[in-house]
């Protein structure tokens, strides 16, 4: 069977694939992932082969709302108590943030013309290799119509949380409007257990989530048990890039510190720098999440669902600083179930900082919690068991 998959070009959108795309290899079949050209390396780093469907693209700024650029003179900066957090418009542009339901609406339509600069690349890609199964993560809308306009069917392969419905509809507009048809998918892949997952939603397949994170150097440090509580602390691979965000590393450090925790962070190295001077004892570069949450007490992060996924893998507790799109619904939810605590980065004082990482990083109810909804993941069927299903599961 050719399975083929297709992915934006992130690596918050590449990694969740992984482990499925090497269940399929594993199996005997053939795979390929199509992205974007500049994309193509971050894709065959994981093992897995690539094809480019569309030219390179920015896709922090291509999702990037109008307004002043970093740096500016127009406000508070985002991450700020009085700021708007990173990729929403500045109080200059708006009388406050928008709204989660207005921020998914707009990506939506950012992703649905990305998938229209993608589409005769992935066409021409589908009718010469001729793929059985076409899977596609939630925010690429470019493989499922060319699946759909080629008779293939398609699953979508979702990355925790199903995305606010505001998105699909919007993409799927632009979409269409882009000349892009449009069919269901025949399955979708949920890999969010059930008692995370939105009241009332059935997922549809279940899948357990295996983490991945990209190449993995363990360091020594990271295999012994650390003297004192150790807490990571990252902001993804999004918001390190928006200059902005400084002010939200130092506040996060300073409430850390003062906890008398172990702090590394986990930032891209292209990014290291923006971290500024570290207090003495904090490490900070590229991480191995999967491996160095092994020895955590606790995450502190933005929200992201790979970063909220692996924590819950392994049993993490969390505090989410949640900014614009599927970080807000981590949030809600791992907080309804106990495992992690939230609160508004770009309002929330200092000491509500302090008080939402104490409790976490002290209160045995919310490690309790956290190991429960670990133990549910790791029951569902791996990604080896679903591969095994196909294609008599698209019947």
């Amino acid at each position: 069977m050719r399975v083929l998959f297709t992915l934006a070009a992130a690596e918050a959108h590449l990694y969740p694939l992984v482990p499925l795309g090497w269940a399929f290899r594993a199996a005997g079949h053939s795979v390929l992932m199509a992205t974007s050209a500049d994309f193509v390396p971050a894709v065959t780093a994981t093992g897995l082969p690539a094809a480019a469907v569309a030219d390179e693209v920015d896709l922090v700024g291509w999702l990037r709302p109008p307004g002043p650029p970093p740096g500016s003179p127009s406000g508070p900066p985002p991450g700020s108590p009085s700021g708007p957090p990173p990729g929403s418009p500045s109080g200059a542009d708006r009388a406050g943030p928008p709204s989660p339901g207005e921020m998914a609406a707009r990506t939506g339509r950012r992703f649905g013309e990305l998938a229209v600069r993608a589409l005769a690349g992935t066409r021409a890609l589908v009718e010469r290799w001729r793929p059985d199964l076409v899977i596609a993560e939630p925010a690429e809308f470019a493989g499922p119509s060319a699946a759909a306009a080629a008779g293939r069917p398609w699953v979508r392969h979702q990355w925790g949380l199903p995305l606010r419905p505001e998105l699909a509809a919007n993409a799927v507009e632009a979409l269409a409007a882009g000349g892009g048809g449009w069919a269901e998918p025949a399955r979708t892949l949920d890999v969010c257990p059930g008692s995370v997952q939105y009241p009332g939603v059935d997922g549809g397949l279940r899948m357990r989530y295996v983490p991945f994170n990209g190449t993995a150097v363990v360091e020594p440090w990271l295999l012994e048990p650390p003297a004192r509580p150790r807490v990571l602390l990252t902001l993804g691979t999004i918001l390190p890039r928006d200059e902005r965000a400084e002010p939200l590393w130092r506040r996060l450090l300073e409430q850390l510190s003062g906890l008398g925790a172990q702090v590394c962070i986990a930032v891209p190295d292209r990014h290291r720098a923006s971290l500024g001077p570290l207090p003495d004892g904090v490490r900070a570069g590229r991480l191995p999440l999967a491996q160095a949450l092994a020895g955590c007490s606790m995450i502190v992060h933005h929200g992201g669902s790979g970063t909220a996924m692996t924590a819950m893998a392994a049993g993490v507790p969390q505090v989410i600083l949640p900014h614009f799109a599927d970080q807000f619904g981590n949030a809600e939810r791992f907080s309804a179930v106990g495992a992690a605590r939230s609160l508004p980065p770009h309002e929330a004082s200092d000491a509500e900082l302090r008080e939402a990482c104490e409790a976490v990083l002290t209160d045995p109810a919310h490690r309790r919690a956290a190991k429960s909804v670990a133990a549910e993941n790791a029951a569902a069927p791996d990604p080896h068991e679903i591969a095994g299903r196909f294609p008599s599961n698209l019947q």
